[in-house]
């Protein structure tokens, strides 16, 4: 709730000060069905090559176990997992899209070519995450 509330607040502020409604912030388009199959199969093979480049990644700079078991606790055998699974599967993908994909692309690319206003909102993204075990994948 408090990642709801919180980043909510920052979008809600960012909408007012920039003088935009939620439909130009977030437009919603079709999406081209001849489009899907392509995507489909580049987020498979892109989600191959990140699993690789973050085992390599590991084995020069391995995740403390402080981490690792707070990581590990989130999916605990005893615990409901549909708790966890909603809150990070649903809740920060939710917000986090809406935050850096909505409010902070868009105002990149009032300033910047489109190349570097995805590059930074991206940077920008996996440094928001605090984790370098995280940061590729979400760079990426």
């Amino acid at each position: 709730m408090i990642n709801v509330i919180a980043i909510g607040a920052i979008i809600h502020y960012g909408k007012i000060r920039n003088s935009v409604t939620y439909p130009e912030l977030y437009p919603i388009k079709k999406i081209r069905i001849n489009y899907l199959l392509p995507v489909i199969a580049t987020t498979i093979g892109l989600s191959i090559v990140l699993s690789e480049v973050d085992n390599y990644f590991r084995t020069f700079l391995p995740m403390p176990d402080l981490i690792f078991e707070i990581f590990k606790t989130l999916f605990a055998e005893d615990s409901n997992i549909a708790g966890p699974i909603f809150v990070l599967g649903v809740v920060a993908p939710f917000t986090e899209e809406f935050l850096f994909r909505g409010l902070i692309l868009r105002g990149f690319l009032y300033h910047y070519s489109e190349q570097k206003s995805i590059l930074l909102s991206s940077l920008l993204f996996a440094i928001f995450h605090l984790n370098p075990w995280q940061f590729i994948g979400a760079f990426i």
